[in-house]
């Protein structure tokens, strides 16, 4: 979702599908991207329309499955950042890029229903691994020819320093533990990346202290659903 004009304001977002018969012609870029240099295909929300809100007027957000060789779609190696060793954030660029309704997933405008079920039904939690190719990969300016780990996590900010200390130090435990590796070969980074650049059960996320406002302005039949959640 994230815009380099718009990554605070999710329905703010700059870039567009406009409907042309059967397709829906796409302009716009989307930045920060961790991993899209090994993807074979992307899923991204585009505004589709806008409607008036008390707020204003708001974008309608739609979700599309964009194949990689698609034309007028271009993924590009996004910024050089201190934090970001381990992986390649990337750039996706959409210039006339033309794409079929059949790529819609769920509904017209209903994007973040889409994102909602995803997190609450069929997707709890993802993972996903990617192996880099030999003499492909470099700390320091060399090579690195041992095996190694590289952990990328992204967490809600507002979280205090003992508290993310104490999770790094768990994850490169059990990472230890399950690969056999030297605890020098495990590399974890956390981030820490702003509510309002997240969206969890189709509500941009609250402030660190705000979340009891937050709970009470979802539906009751979510607010039952998560509180059985957190009984188990």
């Amino acid at each position: 979702m994230t815009e380099p004009d718009a990554g605070s304001d999710v329905r703010g977002m700059k870039c567009f599908a406009k409907s042309e018969g059967n397709d829906w012609l796409v302009n716009g870029t989307k930045h920060f991207i961790s991993g899209a240099e090994h993807a074979d295909f992307v899923i991204v929300f585009i505004a589709t329309g806008e409607e008036n809100t008390p707020k204003g007027t708001k974008k309608l957000i739609t979700c599309f499955l964009v194949d990689r060789e698609t034309p007028g779609f271009e993924i590009r190696n996004g910024y050089n950042s201190v934090s970001h060793r381990g992986y390649q954030n990337c750039i996706l660029n959409f210039d006339n890029c033309k794409l079929h309704k059949s790529k819609i997933l769920g509904e017209l405008h209903k994007g973040f229903e889409v994102a909602n079920e995803w997190h609450t039904h069929k997707y709890p939690g993802s993972r996903r691994f990617n192996k880099t190719k030999k003499n492909n990969h470099f700390m320091g300016g060399k090579k690195v020819k041992e095996p190694s780990i590289f952990l990328l996590g992204q967490i809600r900010a507002g979280r205090t320093k003992n508290v993310k200390d104490k999770l790094i130090s768990e994850l490169k435990n059990i990472l230890v533990k399950k690969s056999k590796l030297d605890e020098t070969q495990v590399w974890v980074y956390i981030n820490d990346l702003p509510p309002s650049q997240m969206i969890e059960y189709g509500a941009v996320l609250p402030e660190s202290g705000k979340e009891s406002e937050w709970f009470k302005n979802l539906s009751s039949k979510l607010r039952k659903k998560l509180s059985n959640i957190e009984k188990n």
